[in-house]
């Protein structure tokens, strides 16, 4: 269907700027069916906005993304890849590592949740120990056999 199509195309090709999309049996421009929808949401926006218009922003600020893939996130992150000559994981490693210092460095009264993230933790190991007791098996062995499949 035209759906799959269409997510799969952009998955593969989305940075193509003259890139064709499937919809209603014709083909359209991922730009202007991106700006289609950007202007279909705008009337939203302006019912749901305060006087800030954050919504009516937001909007704005898909539109200048969809109008230019280098302000897209996944731009962001190739440029950060190529300037630092790093592979993806190294990426996702250094991703992975700033988020738990923003919040490793968050004081605990500023946020409201951090007892129940904690006893989830906590929780979440037990269950984990809990489920290689049980059965003889660890995480790893686990993962192993899963992926042999």
């Amino acid at each position: 269907n035209n759906v799959n199509y269409n997510d799969a195309l952009v998955a593969k090709k989305g940075r193509e700027p003259r890139l064709e999309l499937l919809k209603d049996g014709k083909t359209i421009s991922l730009k202007d069916w991106g700006n289609q929808i950007v202007d279909n949401l705008l009337p939203i926006a302006a019912v749901l906005d305060s006087d800030k218009k954050q919504y009516t922003k937001v909007a704005d600020q898909m539109r200048e993304k969809i109008n230019d893939a280098n302000q897209t996130l996944s731009a962001r992150l190739l440029d950060k890849i190529a300037k630092n000559n790093m592979s993806f994981l190294e990426l996702g490693e250094s991703i992975g590592e700033a988020n738990k210092m923003h919040y490793l460095n968050q004081n605990q009264s500023d946020n409201p949740n951090w007892n129940l993230l904690e006893k989830e933790a906590i929780d979440s190991h037990n269950q984990q120990k809990r489920l290689e007791d049980n059965n003889g098996e660890s995480f790893e062995s686990f993962v192993e056999n899963y992926f042999k499949y």
